[in-house]
């Protein structure tokens, strides 16, 4: 069973062209991007690999999903797991670029209090140390 020091990452992405649409192969090639790029930030900062937590990829596809359909981008209520959410309007994404993002705000982290803040929620969530496992989804219109 997950611990709370997973990571959900979910993007909800509005892609045009061939990559964007919804296929089995396109998320999937996506899906991958998105832990590669994970586990290389995470190892600039000593932070051991991620593994794949099927559970987790569950979760977050339902929310990616729930997005889409609601064209909407919040965080899931009352989350049991860390999450990180990507909203792409209408321009063709890898998967590395949601965890870029989210890697940017490294310059609102304060690494001598090593506190959450609102404005670096993702970044921290992303090289968290204890996390052990993640899940990832996507949906596309």
């Amino acid at each position: 069973m997950p611990t709370k020091q997973q990571s959900i990452p979910s993007t909800h992405a509005r892609t045009p062209g061939p990559r964007g649409q919804d296929t089995k192969d396109n998320n999937e090639r996506f899906l991958k991007e998105v832990f590669v790029a994970t586990n290389k930030y995470r190892a600039m900062h000593g932070c051991p690999a991620l593994t794949i937590n099927n559970e987790l990829n569950k979760l977050a596809q339902d929310w990616a999903n729930h997005l889409r359909d609601k064209n909407a981008m919040s965080h899931r209520p009352n989350p049991k797991y860390g999450e990180n959410i990507f909203l792409s309007g209408g321009m063709d994404v890898t998967g590395d670029l949601p965890v870029e993002m989210w890697y940017r705000e490294i310059i609102s982290y304060n690494f001598d209090k090593s506190d959450f803040t609102p404005t670096s929620g993702h970044f921290t969530q992303l090289i968290w140390k204890s996390c052990k496992e993640m899940g990832s989804g996507v949906a596309r219109k």
